[in-house]
């Protein structure tokens, strides 16, 4: 009488081929790795947003805003400024840390075929007032009415993030005085959880760094939650 055999469960093998496929994709995991330690930019806005914030010590950020096209190639004096290759579509990010707030920008291409990279840090202790402000390294064509030929698409506009206002806040509004004593008035856009976007057309308010504003924020009703003075950050 045969002794009763175990049947061991048949292992799983892959194909010749699909090992081959294996191997290719782990190659070129491993190769996208030594990339992006070697320093070189990565293919995607958000990998390169993060090799950039540790290329220049800053810890990792939470992403509360993305801006995915129409940004212009304008320098930002007090910027960093990087050129390398880009393969994507332009995108600017607004992180913000333990008391701080960092913007980057990301463009595909420039004069010289190669990609810029600006990043900057806006320390929140510089600025005086309980709602901090945070403006964009580059303008942007303003999409947010998804029509690209409404007035503000026209022209580059000059971009202010403010993180976070009043619990209840339905309408904000940011009064700039600019330098020829015009004062303009842009009705701000929620973006995200308290993150409030003002949007002002470069060609009618110029430069807004360093200028006095006035920033109101009102709930459903229109009562006034918060009024506050101050001056515009301005990069150094």
């Amino acid at each position: 009488m045969k002794p009763n055999k175990t049947r061991r469960p048949r292992r799983f093998r892959l194909s010749r081929g699909w090992q081959t496929v294996r191997n290719l994709l782990l190659c070129l995991l491993l190769i996208l790795l030594s990339w992006g330690l070697a320093g070189y930019p990565l293919f995607f806005p958000r990998l390169e947003f993060r090799r950039l914030e540790r290329e220049n010590l800053l810890p990792r950020s939470e992403i509360v805003l993305e801006i995915k096209k129409g940004t212009y190639t304008y320098r930002a004096p007090g910027s960093l400024i990087y050129n390398k290759r880009w393969s994507e579509s332009s995108s600017q990010f607004v992180g913000l840390g333990d008391g701080y707030a960092v913007n980057c920008w990301l463009h595909p291409d420039s004069l010289n075929q190669s990609k810029d990279a600006w990043i900057h840090c806006w320390p929140f202790d510089e600025q005086e007032g309980e709602f901090k402000l945070v403006p964009l390294i580059s303008p942007f064509t303003d999409w947010r009415n998804g029509d690209a030929w409404a007035s503000h698409s026209l022209f580059p506009c000059n971009g202010i993030v403010v993180p976070a206002l009043p619990e209840g806040t339905a309408w904000a509004e940011l009064a700039i005085l600019a330098e020829d004593g015009t004062e303009y008035r842009e009705i701000g856009s929620l973006e995200g959880e308290g993150v409030w976007l003002f949007a002002f057309r470069s060609d009618t308010s110029g430069g807004i760094g360093g200028r006095p504003y006035t920033l109101t924020a009102r709930d459903r009703d229109g009562a006034v939650l918060a009024v506050q003075e101050g001056i515009v950050p301005l990069s150094q």
